[in-house]
């Protein structure tokens, strides 16, 4: 931000400020490493999991999103979000843009591996947990928040989760080697967020939904907000809801969606970003934030004297 300097000559001020830059990172390598994963167990035909909490180890690349309140004496999940390596992890671009489209402050959001818990204090310390701060955030370019199109983000944790029973990374779905997803198929959706969209988990908890179509979809929502990125799941008593946003929807073992917005939980189905829009071999364009940079700013102000 620059200030006009009440002066009676030209002043030049150079002030520090965040602006997003477009000179990110490579994702074609993280999609290279990511590659490498294996594709875990499809727990949904097995019926392990049917809107219960669960244990991380049946999902081992969820991760919590935590920002601190009371002072930092809390630290509560606001979002979920997929390990994908062990240095970066997948989630919604909501989660990370406040609503005038600027980034929100990093410092006081944590990404936790590890974890079944909802919310930690200060004086609490759950075995397994593995915390990081946030070194980077990058959001598509092109996310539109108000037609919830692109609704994608990686972020970049400032050291490497240690891989464990209960964290590991998830492969992204990808259309050229994975099976087609269809109408129908039953996929895991996990997260921390609401319970029949009135109680608040306190513990992670999971659900099998099935894919819906798109013009299913169409019947509930209006096709401004549905896109060729967009994906819909769930059904009645079934869904993802709020709180659970930029969390895995998992089919095949694979990860096919990221949580990204819907209408009455478990009502109207859920709304997911298709992970396959951005693993077809295409660039993905991405934006970074709080980058700083020294601007000149020259405040000109004639003064008359009386």
């Amino acid at each position: 931000m620059c200030f006009e300097v009440v002066t009676k000559k030209t002043i030049s001020q150079f002030v520090p400020f965040l602006e997003e830059d477009e000179n990110t990172f490579n994702f074609s390598l993280i999609l290279e490493e990511n590659s490498r994963v294996e594709a875990y167990m499809d727990k949904c035909p097995l019926k392990v999991l049917g809107g219960q909490e669960i244990n991380i180890t049946q999902a081992p690349y969820q991760v919590a999103i935590r920002k601190h309140i009371l002072y930092g004496f809390i630290w509560s999940a606001f979002c979920g979000g997929s390990l994908i390596t062990m240095t970066y992890v997948v989630t919604a671009a909501h989660c990370f843009i406040d609503s005038q489209g600027h980034f929100k402050k990093l410092s006081i959001r944590k990404v936790v591996a590890g974890t079944m818990k909802t919310t930690a204090t200060m004086f609490q310390s759950t075995k397994g947990e593995q915390w990081r701060n946030i070194k980077n955030v990058y959001k598509h370019k092109f996310y539109d928040q108000k037609l919830f199109e692109h609704d994608f983000a990686i972020v970049e944790v400032a050291s490497p989760f240690v891989i464990t029973d209960t964290v590991k990374p998830i492969r992204l779905y990808n259309l050229k080697r994975d099976k087609k997803i269809e109408k129908g198929l039953q996929c895991s959706v996990s997260g921390f967020g609401l319970k029949e969209n009135v109680i608040l988990y306190f513990n992670l908890n999971a659900v099998c939904v099935p894919i819906v179509t798109m013009d299913a979809c169409k019947m509930f929502y209006y096709e401004e907000y549905l896109h060729p990125s967009s994906l819909c799941a769930g059904a009645s008593g079934k869904d993802s809801c709020q709180g659970d946003s930029g969390g895995p929807l998992v089919c095949y073992g694979v990860l096919v969606g990221v949580v990204a917005w819907g209408g009455v939980c478990g009502v109207q189905p859920g709304v997911y970003t298709k992970i396959s829009a951005y693993t077809g071999g295409k660039d993905v364009p991405f934006t970074k934030n709080n980058v700083m940079r020294t601007k000149s700013c020259i405040g000109i102000l004639m003064i008359f004297l009386f």
